[in-house]
């Protein structure tokens, strides 16, 4: 069976990052690696990135997320509390205005919550393949590297 040129690369993390970033393009990625377009398509699509990469990229995409929601929920707040301050003063104007604004919140809300968990299950099923598509050797280094290393014993006869 023949190996995937990408995991063979000596460049093969840089590759990942990019792949998971998704710029530069295919295309440049291939041009400045000497790998092939298809080649790169194979790897990411076959889930050959590694599961620390794709771990760390869900991290970052959903931190970026998780702050985008709570500042709109923040807004909501507001415009529930200008609501109230406005329908107590007898604006009816402003509070329309702020139940207009209140409703196009809580929509972008909706989104960016739907956007959350489409990422979260597709970079899930995305580490899925990638461990289904690992050697036990490349499944066990890539464990390895997620652990601290004073969580591993030393090795008999090797010291520290």
């Amino acid at each position: 069976m023949q190996r995937c040129t990408v995991c063979c690369h000596p460049n093969k993390k840089a590759v990942d990052a990019e792949l998971l970033r998704g710029s530069p393009t295919l295309r440049e990625i291939a041009l400045r690696t000497g790998l092939s377009k298809t080649a790169l398509l194979r790897h990411r699509d076959r889930g050959h990135i590694s599961v620390a990469m794709a771990k760390a990229q869900e991290a970052a995409q959903l931190s970026d997320a998780s702050e985008l929601l709570s500042r709109l929920a923040k807004v909501c707040a507001d415009c529930e509390r200008l609501q109230g301050q406005a329908e107590a003063a007898g604006d009816i104007r402003a509070a329309l205005q702020a139940v207009t604004v209140l409703g196009t919140q809580l929509q972008a809300l909706m989104r960016v919550g739907l956007e959350v968990e489409r990422q979260r299950s597709g970079l899930q099923r995305q580490a899925e393949a990638t461990v289904r598509g690992m050697s036990d050797e490349e499944l066990a280094t890539s464990i390895l590297t997620l652990l601290p290393r004073r969580a591993l014993p030393p090795a008999k006869g090797n010291a520290i």
